[in-house]
């Protein structure tokens, strides 16, 4: 990657060699990183990715809810109904 380049890592934490990405960011070869996922993950505190600079971490926190099952489940009979009735389905990707 070029000097000036920034890496963003939203996928798998363990897809990513972190040793190599922390030497980068401490040299500065690379300019930045932002880990939405690390490996492991939750990052323990005193993992050296949260002082490295450039390198920015966030909360790996969307999705789940108490009642997400169940509405997967609610989702996923509506969109059946819909289908046998011949309707347009409910937040279909084309």
């Amino acid at each position: 990657m070029k000097q000036e380049a920034y890496f963003y890592n939203i996928g798998r934490g363990a897809t990513v060699d972190q040793g190599p990405l922390e030497s980068a960011l401490r040299m500065g070869t690379l300019a930045g990183a932002y880990l939405d996922v690390t490996s492991p993950e939750p990052l323990p505190n005193d993992h050296p990715l949260w002082t490295t600079p450039n390198c920015y971490i966030t909360p790996h926190t969307a999705g789940g809810y108490n009642d997400e099952m169940m509405g997967l489940v609610n989702h996923f009979e509506a969109n059946l109904r819909r289908f046998l009735d011949g309707i347009p389905l409910l937040n279909q990707v084309i």
